[in-house]
């Protein structure tokens, strides 16, 4: 026999609240924060990420005559595709160093049929953030105002995250620019 439960039902007078408001509500949003060569933190929705992969450097091959912004190629579930220094894509002054480093995070993520890898200096964590607590973004350089479309104050570390979101990276004139250069010099 099968019954409905009350779903308005009283908790136990026992019952922990504190754990209960650990878990995530529906206006609650699965980011993934990392750094790019500054030490500003950054964080990209986890539902536009494909997956995370850690790559050396000699796996990322260089392709001559293309932008500055592209680190090269890199194989990907059998499928070759290109590998961006973000941190230097959003106008960061210092580019990812490939020598000095023995691995590269690098994002997977998708839109509108494209998937391409951003390079990253570090991945940190996975974190659920509830988007009314977003806030317009300060502090951002000029560079990388177009790629940020809000800030999210973390309290219990005294910092900021800066929200960015692949698809206005790839609809950005920027990510145009740099296809059609790419495009231009095969």
């Amino acid at each position: 026999m099968i019954t409905r439960q009350n779903r308005h039902a009283k908790l136990p007078e026992n019952t922990d609240t504190k754990s209960l408001n650990q878990f995530p509500s529906l206006k609650d949003e699965l980011y993934l924060r990392f750094y790019l060569s500054s030490p500003e933190e950054f964080a990209l929705p986890l539902i536009s990420i494909k997956e995370v992969i850690e790559v050396t450097p000699n796996q990322i091959i260089p392709i001559p005559n293309t932008s500055p912004l592209v680190l090269g190629v890199v194989n990907w579930r059998s499928r070759l595709i290109w590998v961006v220094d973000l941190g230097k894509f959003m106008g960061e002054m210092i580019p990812l160093n490939l020598e000095r480093r023995s691995q590269v995070s690098v994002i997977t993520t998708e839109y509108e049929d494209t998937i391409i890898g951003l390079a990253v200096d570090q991945i940190c964590a996975t974190f659920w953030l509830d988007m009314e607590s977003v806030v317009a973004p300060t502090d951002v350089p000029d560079d990388t105002v177009p790629f940020v479309h809000g800030e999210w104050l973390d309290s219990e570390n005294n910092k900021s995250v800066k929200l960015i979101n692949q698809k206005i990276i790839l609809q950005s004139d920027k990510w145009t620019s740099m296809v059609k250069f790419n495009q231009e010099e095969k």
